[in-house]
């Protein structure tokens, strides 16, 4: 009995140095918070996020290191002295709230005082994550944290290889890689002090007898439910052994005295649950018949689909099948929400196939109208993905009769047709770089327009052999106007900064074109007879792709508002810009049909990026274009001949 009682002891002498030491090893934490960005956009949270995770940290026995604002060469010296700290053993924890983005696979920390205006300015004035793991893994010590809350948005959403969110890394032997949001994601910045993910691992750090995957894991699904899972965090981690940064003391034992007490014997009673198991089985009667209703009403769903889809039947006639279907459920399923979204769908398509009735049959050719004439001789180009390639096609105003126009086996951009259909315009990458192209479609043939530096975004000033396009001859990106044979004939903007997208109106008197010069980018007007410059975008957001009106009283614009990206349509009489598209992934590159009715875009609503048609009114978008891969870039062109017959369509 003495010798059992004596292990016992030893025992629990053990677990308790044993957790003691957890306790009392070396802990040394590197937090580093960026908010005050110049160049880019400024952010709320990640100067509190730092210092409340010092504060927090430091209750935890770390030796904290702190940064805020700190430009490249600071923190590349506190990550020098982080490292050396961490050779002498123990836990290393690295924690970085502010800007980060991945470019080529590559994750960058975002300093402050940073003017990246081009890709390669990205590895010259940003901080690779692998130069933090490089130290951390050089330093052989016993475990180390990483906690990256950096991918709030991607602010060089420009750049070709530049992708949303970060890029997932492999975590070194011994590490944890603690991502805010899923990789290739955005996290948010918070609406209070600090960031959604970070006001989250602030509650858990300190909750005692939690394992440090435990306390993570935790903060991971709190964060899902505080953002209705737009937000998931992401671990990586080799194995490592369970390690905790808070215990409880554990109470002395104190045996209780058991007292005896009288015990109170049952009594004999009868209970009848009949009239509950009959509401029960009531109630799965009424669940089993609804359910057989939702059935057959997700059938009629699937047939009236393929009948939407049909080439031989009239829009009269799929509107009356939306009718008809919209009639058959009614009523409400008290036991889904199926049948929600169902009504909402058809009433959204009988609005939709009411609105195209405004674009005429071609049953009418006895009483043609002069809009249906200029939609009939009316061309759409736009690009799509051909292999490892992107290459320019073209189509009718239906988007059928396909034709792919560019061979370049390379990376084609920004197509714009010329008013009557002769010449094609665009942005390739054959020679290495960006250049402009224009192209003859009765007989093919090529002109390149290729000054030093990028070459990019050209569109056709209405009614003359002559374009606008974004060069950067001396640094930096302006716009000129051009021959059609490329010879520089005027510089349009000087801005100092970065202008790009230029379209002329329709008049020829206006330039609409997209300009950093206030930070953001931003959508302006100038008059080509003053030369006054007005901006009719959305204050303080991002906005790209001015498409003009027919009319030229309006233009489509591309904003994003809330990390939503949608098409807005402003005029100039002062009036609050109106939103055509709403809650369905990413639309842009808007373009208006010749009389002003329809606006061809393209979006990611149903996973890779498509081609749509909606009414200028912004009724229910239809799909335009059916081809594999994805297609950007549309535009809308008169295009009243020249296009050669023998254009054959690549099939891959």
């Amino acid at each position: 009995m003495k010798q059992t009682l004596s292990f016992l002891f030893l025992l629990i002498f053990l677990s308790t140095l044993f957790c003691s030491e957890l306790i009392a090893a070396n802990r040394t934490a590197l937090v580093i918070g960026n908010s005050e960005y110049k160049s880019i956009t400024a952010l709320n949270n990640p100067v509190n996020d730092a210092t409340d995770m010092k504060t927090t940290l430091e209750k935890l026995g770390f030796d904290v290191i702190l940064r805020t604002n700190a430009n490249r060469t600071t923190i590349r010296k506190a990550v020098r002295l982080f490292g050396n700290k961490i050779k002498k053993g123990g836990v290393g924890l690295f924690f970085y709230a502010g800007h980060g983005v991945q470019v080529d696979g590559v994750n960058y920390i975002i300093p402050v005082g940073v003017n990246i205006k081009m890709k390669y300015d990205v590895e010259d004035q940003a901080l690779k994550m692998r130069y933090v793991l490089g130290a951390m893994e050089e330093a052989n010590n016993n475990l180390n944290i990483i906690i990256l809350d950096a991918c709030r948005n991607n602010p060089f959403r420009g750049f070709r290889g530049g992708s949303q969110g970060l890029a997932r890394m492999d975590a070194p032997t011994g590490s944890i890689i603690v991502y805010a949001t899923a990789p290739g994601k955005q996290a948010a910045d918070g609406q209070g002090r600090n960031g959604t993910y970070t006001a989250q691992l602030l509650k858990n750090l300190g909750t005692p007898n939690l394992s440090v995957q435990q306390m993570l894991n935790k903060t991971g699904l709190e964060v899902m439910r505080a953002t209705s899972n737009e937000q998931v965090p992401w671990i990586s981690s080799t194995p490592v052994e369970d390690y905790y940064l808070a215990m409880r003391p554990q109470p002395a034992y104190k045996p209780n005295t058991v007292s005896s007490q009288s015990i109170d014997l049952p009594q004999e009673t009868s209970t009848s649950f009949d009239d509950i198991l009959k509401a029960e089985e009531t109630k799965k009667k009424a669940k089993q018949k609804w359910s057989e209703w939702q059935s057959n009403r997700e059938s009629d769903y699937q047939k009236v689909k393929r009948i939407e889809t049909s080439d031989n039947l009239t829009s009269k006639q799929k509107k009356e099948a939306w009718y008809r279907f919209l009639v058959a459920i009614a009523q409400d399923n008290p036991y889904s929400t199926t049948d929600n979204s169902m009504r909402d769908r058809a009433e959204s398509r009988i609005d939709f196939w009411t609105n195209i009735n405004a674009l005429p049959s071609k049953a009418s050719k006895k009483n043609k109208t002069e809009s249906y004439e200029k939609l009939q001789n009316s061309k759409i180009v736009f690009v799509s993905r051909v292999g490892e390639n992107k290459e320019i096609f073209i189509s009718d105003f239906e988007g059928k009769n396909i034709s792919q126009i560019t061979h370049h086996k390379s990376i084609s951009l920004s197509p714009s047709l010329s008013q009557d259909g002769h010449w094609l315009t665009y942005t390739s990458y054959v020679n290495g770089k960006p250049d402009i192209f224009v192209q003859n479609m009765k007989t093919h043939i090529i002109t390149t327009i290729a000054y030093k530096g990028m070459n990019i975004t050209p569109g056709w000033v209405p009614g003359k052999f002559e374009l606008v396009a974004a060069l950067s001859l001396d640094g930096d990106q302006e716009v000129y106007l051009l021959s059609g044979k490329g010879e520089i004939l005027k510089r349009l903007t000087r801005s100092g900064g970065i202008d790009v997208a230029p379209r002329v109106s329709p008049d020829g008197r206006k330039l609409a074109f997209v300009s950093r010069r206030e930070g953001s980018p931003q959508i302006y007007v100038k008059n080509l007879d003053t030369d006054g410059v007005m901006r009719v975008s959305l204050q303080g957001k991002y906005n790209t792709s001015p498409a003009w009106s027919p009319s030229g009283d309006k233009l489509a614009y591309v904003g994003i508002v809330k990390n939503k990206i949608d098409i807005y349509v402003t005029g100039f009489d002062g009036a609050a810009p109106m939103q055509l598209t709403r809650d369905q992934g990413d639309n842009e590159d808007p373009s208006w049909s010749p009389d002003g009715s329809f606006i061809v875009f393209s979006s990611t609503r149903e996973g890779a990026s498509k081609i749509y048609v909606m009414t200028a009114r912004g009724s229910e978008p239809r799909r335009l274009i059916n081809l594999p891969g994805a297609q950007t870039d549309p535009q809308w062109s008169p295009g009243r001949g020249g296009i050669s017959n023998n254009l054959s369509m690549n099939e891959d």
